[in-house]
């Protein structure tokens, strides 16, 4: 069994795949952004339906969006940090953000793990915070900024797209390494939705083998994206988690140990049922 350990707590990944709740306090993120639901409600339903780490994000990093300053991201992160251990001194606490001053000021609240879509690139003084804090690190392929990601020229994998992401990955990973986070402490993350098509998002997950062999447990977030549009015909993201179950199973079918995801029970229901039927 592979245990992973965020600031000295252990995160087993045993045989039922651990699922990552999104917990979003942004008011333009693509399918949940201004939510007006209360934010302890929305925390305790995503404890209640069974996430093992809750997500959370302060700055929109869905196709065209820009960068946040610093301050406006730590005035909505910091108290969704705090509500959160608030409510669960227990639950695993994700940061979605590139900044390290963000970062840090989270993990000096109760913050386990740093989940940068830049694979650690953005903020050159990232990966030493995860690192000086213990915390576990999401290390994600992407290339670019949110901004330009899905450019024509960042949408070209000249030598294959598996083989290309395996190879930039990689190098993404060895760097937070070199920075000094502990191997059993970091999560790989492809990118899906992320400087992909439609048809290269789907790649990643059934051609996982090669992501695979790099050592380090794998996360696939595929809730609501485009993608799954593409394929159902379903415009609104909101309409779209019985396509995000379908790529969630097919997900850990191939290799993968974390799922993110928005809606935790639709995700973790299908999950069962998988398992279940699999002898798993």
């Amino acid at each position: 069994m592979t245990v992973l350990n965020f600031r000295g707590r252990p995160f087993p990944l045993d045989g039922f795949p651990k699922i990552m709740g999104i917990l979003n306090v942004t008011p333009d993120s693509f399918s949940d952004g201004g939510s007006r639901i209360p934010l302890a409600e929305r925390i305790k339903k995503l404890i209640r339906e069974g996430a093992d780490i809750i997500d959370i994000g302060g700055e929109s990093t869905r196709p065209g969006s820009h960068e946040v300053p610093v301050e406006q991201e730590l005035e909505r992160v910091l108290p969704a940090v705090r509500a959160v251990r608030e409510i669960s001194k227990e639950i695993f606490i994700s940061i979605d953000t590139r900044k390290s001053k963000v970062a840090e000021e989270a993990l000096k609240l109760g913050a386990d793990i740093i989940n940068d879509v830049s694979g650690f690139l953005f903020d050159p003084g990232l990966a030493s915070v995860t690192a000086r804090y213990d915390a576990g690190a999401i290390v994600m392929h992407s290339r670019s900024t949110p901004d330009k990601m899905q450019s024509k020229e960042n949408l070209v994998y000249a030598g294959g797209l598996i083989d290309t992401v395996v190879e930039e990955l990689r190098g993404m990973m060895e760097r937070v390494i070199a920075c000094g986070v502990r191997r059993d402490a970091i999560i790989l993350d492809p990118g899906i939705g992320f400087a992909k098509t439609g048809e290269q998002s789907a790649a990643l997950i059934y051609e996982s083998e090669k992501l695979l062999a790099l050592g380090c447990p794998l996360l696939s977030g595929p809730s609501r994206k485009s993608f799954i549009g593409r394929i159902t015909g379903e415009e609104n993201p909101l309409e779209r988690d019985f396509g995000t179950c379908g790529s969630t199973i097919a997900s850990v079918a191939k290799g993968y140990r974390i799922i993110r995801v928005h809606n935790v029970k639709a995700a973790l229901d299908s999950l069962k049922v998988y398992c279940a039927c699999m002898g798993m």
